[in-house]
Parts: C-alpha cells; structure tokens; sequence
C-alpha cells in the first residue's frame, strides 16, 4: 500500500483531533467514567469538517447503531447538546429500526 503524501482535513485545519485513534480514545475515556465502556462498541469515527467535530457512533453489543458522541475537533470536548444522552441511550428498545442518534434540548 502506498505512502500517503496528503495531509488530512483535521492536520490541514490544525484540530487537536486528528485521527480516528484519538477519537475513540477520547470516546472510549467518556464511557469508562460513565462506567458504560464494556456496554457498548464503538463505530468507525468521522470527521465533519463543516461543523468542525468528530461523530463516533455509538453500536450496542448486538452491533445496533444506539447513538454518537459528538466530539469538538478544536478542544477534544464532547457536546453534550450533540451527544445521546446515557440515559435514553440505556432507556431504548432494541425494536428500534432507526432510533434517533441525538438529544436536542
């Protein structure tokens, strides 16, 4: 596989995110102190750059798509205006065919 001599959308803008490793971590870090690390798995992580964030869906062991973290690329800090809250993330029917991914409000 070739080098890859382009440099990123997230190096190019100069966020403190830059890679999908770092968002998953920062992720990973959240849910460990909600004590929710070992209840769900993490997609793969995006970055929009329109918005200047990372999005990490957020899957449940089954491989159901429950939620995403929203994470500032700028400050590693996770919106939490953006983000699925925990408790409607624990309080959702696994029925759900396509269950909403944010809580506004």
């Amino acid at each position: 596989m070739p080098a890859r001599n382009k440099t990123s959308v997230a190096e190019e803008r100069h966020y403190l995110v830059t890679s999908v490793a770092q968002a998953r971590a920062i992720v990973h870090t959240w849910l460990a102190d909600l004590d929710l690390d070992k209840a769900v798995k993490l997609g793969l992580p995006e970055v929009d750059d329109r918005y200047h964030v990372w999005r990490v869906p957020l899957r449940s062991r089954q491989g159901e798509k429950i939620g995403e973290v929203v994470i500032a690329a700028y400050t590693t800090e996770i919106l939490a205006d953006k983000t699925t809250r925990p408790d409607l993330r624990d309080a959702r029917p696994t029925s759900w065919a396509r269950p909403p991914t944010t809580f506004c409000g």
